[in-house]
């Protein structure tokens, strides 16, 4: 069973592979923390060439350019989830019951947090007693 380091490291490597193939571009650096119910890939520069543009725009002294590259962000996680749970059930053997996302447009961080069901662990039974083939229990 690979380690919990080796584990975030596959998680980057495919949760960059996949923004790069949905935006065309992926990050610079990125990192992932696992824990037993989450999981968290926080991403840096992340943004297009397009997107910081669209982002560092003012107009009439409203900052839409970050509303609008922060919500088309958030609505491609959110129409991937299919595809995403499918990578993360793929490393972990576990799918995420839910996919949270941010992406801040004025530095480029992007952080995904994927929660789980939390993992029960049930507690070894008493043994009945079994009867011999002889009739006695033992």
């Amino acid at each position: 069973m690979p380690s919990s380091g080796q584990i975030e490291s596959l998680v980057c490597e495919a949760v960059n592979a996949f923004l790069r193939g949905a935006m065309g571009r992926g990050a610079t650096t990125m990192s992932a923390t696992l824990r037993p119910c989450a999981l968290f890939v926080h991403l840096r520069e992340v943004l297009t060439l397009q997107e910081r543009a669209l982002a560092a725009g003012d107009h009439d002294g409203v900052r839409r350019g970050e509303v609008m590259v922060r919500e088309a962000r958030d609505l491609l996680v959110r129409r991937s989830h299919d595809e995403l749970s499918s990578i993360l059930a793929g490393i972990i053997g576990r799918r995420p019951t839910a996919i949270l996302h941010d992406v801040d447009p004025g530095t480029g961080d992007e952080l995904i947090a994927f929660t789980f069901a939390p993992v029960t662990i049930n507690p070894p039974r008493a043994h009945a007693a079994v009867p011999s083939r002889n009739g006695a229990k033992g």
